[in-house]
């Protein structure tokens, strides 16, 4: 589908990493699931979605949904780095960069924006799902989609890749980080989840 030059230049302002995509079609396709993800939500922009909506702790954040994918997106390339130069692991950018840009793209869709209520995409599937449906309706590679589904420690599906895995712990590290800075305890409520020689479990 062709997006207009005016939505795909907004974007890429959003989100300033897609400009070290290399692969064109790659980056067309991550600006595409952005801009088809608004249209499938309610909200006016993409500046208007905040990284949590109808969570207890929702009101004690302060940054965006737009903050948090740069912020996730900052840390997994500097995770790839230190797994490149001191862990000699090859690491597909273009597939990092797409995945971590996209990881919370389904937040288009998971709550209303006039009246916060969850929907029905929130209630019937997991995070991550929308996202990951999206990425394989635009093509995009089958290892983007698997980055999305498998990011959060609620999916049933771990993490096969070495970018799934990046981001899936980029995004936890950067989630830990806001908590402390703003003074949320979310990790340590019963919502968190946890992990047991390797098994996640949710509450204590």
């Amino acid at each position: 589908m062709a997006i207009s030059e005016v939505d795909k230049k907004h974007v890429e302002s959003l989100f300033p990493a897609l400009n070290e995509i290399k692969d064109f079609s790659i980056r067309e396709k991550v600006i595409t699931v952005w801009v088809e993800g608004l249209k499938d939500g309610n909200y006016d922009k993409i500046e208007d979605i905040a990284w949590m909506e109808r969570q207890p702790w929702s009101n004690k954040y302060t940054w965006s949904l737009i903050d948090h994918t740069n912020q996730v997106t900052s840390c997994a390339l500097a995770i790839a780095k230190f797994a490149k130069e001191v862990m000699a692991i090859e690491v597909n950018m273009d597939i990092l960069i797409a995945g971590a840009c996209l990881h919370d793209v389904d937040k288009t869709v998971l709550c209303d924006a006039k009246t916060k209520e969850r929907t029905d995409w929130y209630k019937k599937l997991p995070h991550g799902t929308y996202s990951a449906y999206m990425a394989l309706k635009y093509e995009l590679p089958l290892d983007v989609a698997h980055i999305l589904v498998s990011h959060t420690a609620f999916s049933a599906k771990r993490q096969q890749t070495v970018e799934a895995l990046i981001v899936h712990m980029a995004d936890y590290i950067t989630a830990d980080l806001r908590n402390l800075k703003e003074g949320v305890d979310f990790m340590f409520t019963a919502q968190a989840p946890h992990y047991f020689d390797g098994v996640i479990k949710l509450g204590t």
